[in-house]
């Protein structure tokens, strides 16, 4: 048996236990960067039909915004003109939310 000194016996099995240990992903070696999880074909269909609604409601809102500040150049009553000077600022709000929603599922099926 040969003399070893404590260092070299407690590094020993260390060093070769470390170098044995699979990587996370369980990929070994060959393939240490992480997979990009798969979405589930449903949830895909999904988003993707929720794009399409969304394509179609951003321009519905577009128009409802300019024919509201149309009808503004008309005077009709002191409540139909405070009526129509909120709706296009909630009508805004509302296209806000729903291209940010938009963009969101974009990057997300672009991922896929």
């Amino acid at each position: 048996m040969t003399k070893q000194t404590v260092a070299e016996r407690s590094e020993g099995p260390a060093f070769q236990a470390e170098s044995a240990a699979p990587s996370p992903n369980g990929a070994g070696d060959a393939n240490d960067a992480p997979r990009p999880r798969r979405l589930n074909p449903i949830k895909q269909k999904q988003m993707e039909d929720r794009c399409g609604f969304l394509e179609e409601e951003v321009p519905r809102i577009e128009s409802a915004i300019a024919h509201t500040d149309q009808q503004l150049g008309f005077y009709a009553s002191a409540e139909e003109t405070l009526r129509l000077t909120h709706l296009p600022e909630e009508l805004r709000a509302q296209l806000a939310a729903l291209t940010a929603e938009w963009e969101e599922l974009m990057v997300q099926l672009e991922g896929v």
